[in-house]
């Protein structure tokens, strides 16, 4: 008899094959075998390499980042450095990429949804960084008046109505 093997499910973090073994064997009349066999799948592992960018492509260091499974549990942490992490052996699915903590000088930036295919090659996912908006960065949207030079203005107008009101009083006693 013949019989062939074939991969119906992998293992996960490995990526499927459509590698078909044949081999054969021979059963006693009893049925018990008298022939032995092997064979040998070779998989290879899923590779996704994520790098946390700044807007001009360059790697920013210091990020805590998580990658999330579908259902919120962390699958793996870690801190971003100046070269972009290669993780093998996630299973296939789909993931997001979350920012727990933004270096200094930047935004903690929004999630990044991705999905690992049943696939051997190197899987990008990037992340991208907007730094913090500095005093310099920042609108001018009103005035810009000292506002001890204000005060000081303000006193003197009160002080000299004050000092106004007392000469018309003082006149009118005068003229009477």
């Amino acid at each position: 008899y013949a019989y062939y093997v074939k991969e119906t499910a992998q293992a996960p973090g490995y990526t499927s094959t459509d590698k078909v073994e044949d081999f054969k064997f021979i059963l006693t009349e009893n049925m018990q075998e008298i022939s032995k066999f092997s064979f040998t799948y070779e998989n290879d592992v899923t590779k996704v390499q994520i790098s946390k960018v700044d807007i001009t492509g360059n790697n920013v260091a210091g990020a805590t980042l998580t990658i999330r499974d579908k259902d919120g549990n962390a699958v793996v942490s870690w801190t971003s450095t100046d070269n972009p992490y290669l993780f093998k052996r996630i299973p296939v699915g789909t993931y997001t990429l979350h920012e727990d903590e933004a270096p200094d000088g930047y935004e903690v930036a929004d999630d990044v949804t991705f999905e690992v295919k049943d696939s051997g090659e190197i899987q990008k996912v990037e992340m991208v960084d907007q730094k913090k908006a500095t005093r310099t960065d920042v609108p001018k949207t009103g005035d810009d008046a000292d506002i001890a030079l204000l005060v000081v203005i303000m006193i003197l107008s009160l002080a000299s109505m004050g000092g106004c009101i007392y000469l018309m009083k003082a006149t009118k006693k005068k003229k009477k």
